[in-house]
């Protein structure tokens, strides 16, 4: 079946918006190539205003027409796990072709010894191919590892390593990349502005986060924060945009997810229900799980005591550890799942600034259990 024009051309724009994002190498603390990328992205779509906070979180707002009564802020992170060189000098030799760094992220022992990596000194580099000679243990103190490259060539000066991956690749329904996480929601996010950017009422934030991979950083640097971001609503709900890595009973290609919570946390029963009743009335593609492969950066808010909500993907390869073939892997997506996740965005920033309430199922109907109480309870 052909898909429809204006349906066809949201699908290109969106894979093009996660494309030229996952095309941009990126790791925790080195993300500045990817917001220069993200900053001119932003800078063509209609209405969007952008702050950029004194730790390098970019809030977007797109606002339009009649005020919401709330507010969603909607939140990626622009990095991944990977390997950052000292600044300013970036990577120097140990010895001939050899060069220390530090990892941040949560990769698994077994994954390190002899792995592909490849070194970057700009954003346009095709880098310098290298692999892993050795890796320590995490390091209580600074939460990362200490690694040993060794490179085909000269890399004085790289400023970050990634898994020698290919960068981006979609087939059939598979999206295979060297970044799902957190990328593909940050090419969401892009798409979601863009879609809502001609609406006559829409109010929607965005904040595009730097080192999650590195325990949350940006986020908490965020919120921790004073003055509060003038673009940013405080009373809101904070909704983490993420990839998740599959459970079970949660695979890949059945749709977007709404989490009730992660590893560390649950999140606000009140939006989820909001999700979970547009998602219903809409036949967009979703589920409600508790994906507690990780923690998102939702369980940040939560912490600073704000409300908070997330929507994920699921992701196969999580951070890049293929554990049936025991090696370093691309991430993988389905691009269906994408898709939906997509529209329920969309669709709930339309719905809410008409005064959107959730239908709850009859089962949690508690006005009708209160007056069967008050009726039938006394005496």
């Amino acid at each position: 079946m052909t898909l429809a024009p204006a349906i066809e051309t949201a699908r290109s724009r969106l894979f093009a918006h996660i494309e030229n994002l996952i095309q941009v190498p990126t790791a925790p603390f080195r993300e500045h190539w990817m917001c220069a990328r993200l900053d001119a992205t932003l800078a063509q779509i209609p209405g969007v205003q952008v702050e950029v906070d004194r730790f390098g979180n970019r809030i977007a707002r797109l606002r339009r027409g009649a005020p919401s009564p709330l507010t969603p802020v909607f939140v990626a992170h622009l990095d991944h796990p990977g390997f950052i060189f000292p600044r300013p000098a970036g990577a120097q030799p140990v010895a001939p072709r050899r060069y220390e760094g530090r990892f941040e992220g949560r990769v698994d022992d077994s994954f390190f010894e002899g792995a592909p990596v490849r070194l970057f000194r700009s954003a346009d580099d095709l880098g310098v191919a290298g692999r892993i000679v050795s890796a320590s243990a995490v390091l209580p103190e600074t939460d990362n590892r200490r690694v040993n490259i060794e490179t085909e060539a000269d890399a004085d000066g790289a400023v970050l390593a990634m898994w020698d991956l290919k960068p981006f690749e979609l087939a059939g329904d598979e999206v295979r990349t060297r970044a799902c996480d957190d990328l593909i929601s940050c090419g969401v996010l892009v798409e979601v502005l863009e879609r809502l950017s001609a609406e006559p009422d829409v109010d929607i934030g965005v904040i595009f986060s730097r080192a999650e991979e590195a325990g949350f950083c940006g986020v908490i640097c965020l919120v921790g924060s004073e003055p509060w971001p003038a673009l940013l609503p405080r009373d809101s709900v904070f909704v983490s945009v993420e990839t998740s890595s599959e459970r079970p009973g949660v695979q890949m290609g059945e749709g977007a997810v709404i989490r009730v919570g992660d590893r560390s946390s649950t999140f606000d029963g009140y939006f989820t229900d909001s999700l979970w009743t547009v998602a219903r009335e809409h036949d967009i593609r979703a589920r409600r799980a508790l994906m507690d492969g990780g923690t998102c950066e939702a369980t940040a808010f939560t912490r600073a005591g704000l409300r908070a909500g997330a929507v994920c993907v699921p992701v196969r390869n999580y951070h890049n550890q293929d554990r049936t073939a025991g090696r370093i892997a691309p991430e993988i997506v389905s691009a269906s799942d994408v898709e939906a996740l997509t529209d329920l965005i969309c669709t709930l920033a339309r719905r809410l600034p008409h005064g959107f309430k959730p239908q709850l199922p009859s089962y949690l109907n508690f006005e009708v259990f209160e007056r069967k109480g008050r009726e039938q309870l006394p005496g």
